[in-house]
């Protein structure tokens, strides 16, 4: 009997599934109420698409200093089932000589969701709504960017009563940040789809609104512009194949050309990676803040996202019937994100690294070099003491005061191979902006 027990119970064991079987969830954000609703979508089974749009829409909400309904964003997304590698351009745009981007945000979060999710609009919308009107929370990641700029805010009279504690004091981090009137535009986007803002009775009270602060947007030119899908770059070397958002006002054409001249051995210090970096691209580029997003469900959808509202709090002047902040159209050399980038496997249609970076190129470059198959643990990587090569040849040290944001921030998805075998993933946020990671089971497994 003894016997029969232990062969029963090395069975058990044996078949036991591998970490890296399961169906196992990651996601993280550079804002922790964000990564909160989005893991709440993907243990309500949604797709990434869905996460990845109910967190951007919270993003505006809970981080509207870089992120809000007047701007936009790029997002790369992959699909096992097809083995299919996409990109959705809407970013912020000008049109011709007006000084007010046209808003994107919500027509893309909706494209990006009707085309590769599973869940209806209305409930990914009603996360954000809800943390307008009653729990959202001034974190730590939102009061380290309204500290800096309160200088800006307080040149706008509305803005300063819309953030700001009931006694007219500035906010604090744990503060109630409730924001009725931008819960009331969730509310129409929940109900009316994401062409809300430029509906025939919106559009024009936006653009009349804008003006009033000094911004010029045509009404007509709300509904003309939409996201648009576009072709990835797309770099294969072996069996792995990276994909990164095109252009150059995204990082995208540095990272591209960085990946093709990478040499056959990786650089091992991150001193040697930083020259590599430079001798690569020698020019430091501002780029505007904005926030990131990155997601992978239990089936292997991954979608990584950049959002951005082109200067902080956009314009820094706040339409209060709307509850949010107009975003200057950006000028036509502006970089607007750091970088994005997806590396897979296509032999075994599985992810291997997803990077997203606000800020400067330079930090995407260095983990998408360090992390990659066979590299540097991402954590590390992405935690790692960073520095900028300025174009007259010297080095900017994030440890400096005050040059933490400007060096840009990276949050990611690694699946590491283990012995030849693919490891489990693990996510990773950016510790420089206090956001939030999740990796693991969802509550229904």
């Amino acid at each position: 009997m003894a016997a029969v027990t232990g062969v029963a119970l090395a069975a058990c064991v044996v078949s036991q599934p591998r970490e890296a079987d399961l169906p196992t969830i990651h996601l993280a954000s550079d804002e922790p109420q964000a990564t909160v609703v989005g893991r709440a979508v993907l243990e309500d089974g949604g797709s990434a698409a869905d996460a990845a749009a109910a967190m951007g829409l919270t993003l505006a909400v809970t981080l509207p200093s870089r992120v809000g309904l007047a701007g936009g964003g790029a997002c790369l997304i992959y699909d096992p089932e097809t083995d299919r590698l996409e990109a959705l351009d809407f970013l912020p745009r000008a049109v011709g000589d007006q000084t007010a981007a046209v808003p994107m945000l919500a027509r893309g979060l909706f494209a990006l969701q009707a085309r590769h999710g599973t869940v209806r609009w209305q409930r990914l919308v009603a996360g954000a709504e809800e943390a307008a009107r009653f729990s959202g929370t001034v974190s730590r990641s939102f009061f380290a960017d309204y500290e800096s700029v309160l200088p800006l805010l307080a040149r706008d009279q509305a803005a300063v009563r819309a953030f700001s504690r009931p006694d007219g004091q500035p906010l604090r981090e744990g503060d109630p940040l409730a924001q009725p009137a931008l819960a009331e535009m969730l509310s129409r986007l929940r109900v009316a789809g994401a062409d809300g803002l430029a509906s025939a009775d919106i559009a024009p009270a936006y653009a009349a609104f804008a003006g009033r602060v000094g911004l010029s947007l045509g009404a007509e030119a709300l509904p003309a512009e939409r996201p648009r899908w576009i072709a990835p770059i797309v770099i294969r070397a072996g069996v792995d194949t990276l994909a990164v958002f095109p252009g150059s006002n995204t990082g995208g054409d540095r990272l591209a050309a960085l990946a093709r001249a990478l040499p056959d051995r990786v650089p091992e210090t991150r001193a040697e990676v930083t020259d590599l970096v430079r001798d690569l691209h020698p020019h430091t580029l501002p780029t505007a803040p904005g926030a990131g997003l990155v997601v992978r469900d239990g089936a292997g959808q991954t979608v990584v996202c950049g959002l951005t509202m082109v200067g902080p709090f956009g314009t820094g002047r706040y339409v209060p019937p709307m509850g949010l902040f107009p975003a200057p159209a950006p000028a036509p050399d502006a970089v607007l994100l750091g970088g994005l980038a997806l590396q897979i496997n296509r032999p075994t249609a599985s992810l291997e690294l997803a990077l997203a970076g606000t800020g400067l190129t330079e930090p995407v470059a260095t983990v998408l070099i360090e992390a990659g198959p066979g590299g540097r643990d991402l954590g590390d990587s992405v935690a790692a003491p960073r520095t900028a090569v300025l174009p007259d040849g010297t080095r900017r040290d994030e440890a400096a005061p005050g040059e933490v944001a400007e060096l840009g921030r990276v949050i990611g998805i690694a699946c590491p191979s283990v012995r030849g075998e693919r490891g489990p993933c693990r996510a990773v946020a950016d510790p420089r902006a206090d956001g939030l990671a999740f990796s693991g089971l969802p509550l229904a497994f």
